[in-house]
């Protein structure tokens, strides 16, 4: 369960990656011809990929963290 964890979270960190490599640039080109726009379209994404992250990994905890600590 944890591999696939990690591969998740190293693909939704690369997804990032590259949304913030499209969001500088389309913000540099912008800029040389005097506007700058509202970007609400990829903070919205980020945040809603970073909230599915944190549920995911608080599933993970709870349904695998009693069977770690149980005492025999």
């Amino acid at each position: 369960m944890t591999l696939y964890q990690a591969l998740i979270s190293s693909l939704l960190a690369i997804l990032i990656l590259l949304l913030g490599f499209h969001r500088y640039f389309e913000s540099q080109h912008f800029i040389i011809r005097g506007k700058f726009p509202a970007s609400r379209g990829s903070i919205v994404l980020v945040s809603i990929v970073t909230f599915a992250l944190i549920v995911s990994s608080l599933v993970v905890v709870v349904a695998v963290a009693p069977s770690a600590f149980e005492r025999k």
